[in-house]
C-alpha cells in the first residue's frame, strides 16, 4: 500500500471516529489487529466494539486537528500528532495533545498505539472545591522542584 493510500486509510478511519460510528471505524482494522491506549489494550474487533462502544457512551462530540508533525507515513508504518477537542455526553468540553502510531498490514490498520495526556483531561473535568484541590496537589506533587 503507498504511502499516499496509508494517509488516505488514516484520515478517513478518523473521519469515521469523529462521527462516533463504531461498525465504520472497526472497518478499517484487521481482524486480529490491537487497539492500544492508556484505558487499556483491546486485541481483536470484539474488545476493541467493547472499548468504542464505551468511548462513544462518554463522548457526544469530538474533533481532532493536526498539531505538530501532523501526520507522517514511512512505509507501512504511521505517525499522527494532533490536538483533540471533545465534549462529553455530561457536557463538559476538554481539550488535549495525543500522538498516535500506526501499522499499517494489506490495507487494513494492524496495530493502533495512543498516547495522550489523561492527566490534562483529568484536571479539565475537575469540579468543585475538592476536585480542583485534589488536582491541585497532585500536579504540584508531579511538578515540584520545577517552579
Amino acid at each position: 500500500m503507498s504511502e499516499m493510500n496509508i494517509e488516505t486509510l488514516i484520515r478517513n478511519f478518523l473521519d469515521a471516529y469523529m462521527k462516533l460510528d463504531v461498525d465504520g471505524t472497526l472497518s478499517f482494522f484487521a481482524g486480529n489487529a490491537v487497539w492500544q491506549v492508556p484505558e487499556g489494550v483491546f486485541k481483536g474487533k470484539e474488545e476493541m466494539k467493547r472499548y468504542l462502544t464505551w468511548v462513544f457512551k462518554m463522548v457526544r462530540q469530538m474533533k481532532f486537528r493536526d498539531a505538530g508533525i501532523g501526520l507522517v507515513v514511512k512505509g507501512n508504518k504511521a505517525v499522527y500528532e494532533y490536538m483533540l477537542e471533545a465534549v462529553t455526553s455530561q457536557g463538559m468540553k476538554y481539550e488535549t495533545p495525543g500522538v498516535c502510531i500506526y501499522e499499517i498490514g494489506d490495507g487494513k490498520i494492524k496495530q493502533h498505539r495512543v498516547l495522550y495526556d489523561r492527566l490534562s483531561v483529568a484536571n479539565q473535568a475537575a469540579k468543585g472545591t475538592v476536585s480542583k484541590r485534589v488536582m491541585k496537589s497532585v500536579l504540584n506533587t508531579m511538578e515540584k522542584g520545577l517552579r
